[in-house]
């Protein structure tokens, strides 16, 4: 069990769902399953506790397009899962898990619970996983939390999660860039040093002159071209907008010079019909790429209707 919270990405999910179907179907004989007393839903077997629950937040909020899947912190015994993570295909992250089984920290404490990224607990901290967790021995005061615990992740989250895959080139430059330039300035002086003896070397290949060893030349002179691609990475800017399509409102988050910071500097709304046209050809062109990966240029495609779109 991790101890660290975890925000469920639906492909993940998608994945780990497929994979437990697959060893379900494995390890689970007809005899197996009536002496666990599971029950099938959405392909998957679950304990009969964890089954009644899932039906229950189906009936009771009538979320009956709610999937139910699976993820590495999925609790099972015996490949039957105790609990499952819950998601919406339309999401990019899922909301949470419910389920029954062991919520103890000492002891054995088998009740219904519920776990979200809304339930953290204000004095818990970001320990184990029960401070995110909410559980009584009545399935009911654990439904009563669905509306508060199983909510969309907001624009700024999604942002928020997906923003490290997005500005990786820009960082991996400046890293590739940082290291060069140590790496041929290191190559120049080996056991001396100085600032002095930089700028008079650099002058003096600028001039023209040649050394009688040539490969001092060529390592000044990759130095100065290290140094000038330095220059170049650093002053180099990422301006895009986070954008949330939906079929009438678009949320479009601003983010300006993102390779010094990483806050966004405005929110707006606008009509769907009115985004600007060179975002949506550049999303058009988006939807064709691999998502979560950054095409330069252009930005990322995060899900079918969410975009990192370069400014």
């Amino acid at each position: 069990m991790s101890f660290k919270h975890e925000h469920y990405e639906l492909a993940h999910v998608l994945d780990y769902t497929e994979r437990t179907k697959v060893s379900q179907a494995e390890k689970l004989t007809e005899e197996r399953i009536k002496e666990y007393g599971a029950v099938q839903i959405d392909g998957l077997w679950l304990y009969k506790e964890c089954a009644e629950i899932v039906t229950a937040m189906r009936s009771k909020m009538g979320w009956f397009d709610v999937k139910i899947g699976v993820n590495r912190d999925t609790r099972h015994r015996n490949a039957v899962l105790s609990d499952v993570v819950v998601y919406r295909e339309s999401e990019p992250y899922a909301y949470g898990r419910i389920g029954y089984g062991d919520v103890g920290v000492n002891a054995y404490d088998y009740k219904y619970y519920i776990w979200s990224r809304k339930l953290r607990k204000a004095r818990g901290g970001w320990g184990r996983w029960q401070n995110y967790a909410k559980s009584s021995v009545e399935a009911k005061n654990v439904l009563r939390l669905l509306t508060t615990a199983f909510v969309p992740y907001s624009p700024l989250e999604i942002s928020g999660q997906t923003i490290d895959n997005f500005t990786e080139t820009v960082r991996r430059e400046r890293n590739i860039a940082n290291s060069k330039q140590r790496s041929a300035w290191n190559d120049i002086i080996n056991d001396t040093a100085g600032e002095e003896l930089r700028q008079e070397l650099m002058a003096m290949v600028r001039s023209g002159y040649q050394f009688h060893n040539h490969r001092i030349t060529e390592r000044i002179a990759a130095y100065m071209t290290a140094t000038d691609n330095k220059k170049e990475v650093d002053n180099k800017r990422l301006d895009a907008y986070f954008v949330i399509l939906t079929p009438n409102t678009t949320t479009m988050i601003q983010y300006d010079n993102m390779g010094d910071s990483s806050k966004p500097s405005n929110t707006t709304h606008i009509n769907t019909h009115d985004i600007p046209f060179d975002l949506q050809m550049k999303m058009a062109s988006l939807q064709v790429a691999q998502p979560m990966h950054y095409v330069e240029d252009l930005g990322m495609r995060v899900g079918e209707m969410t975009f990192w779109v370069q400014r």
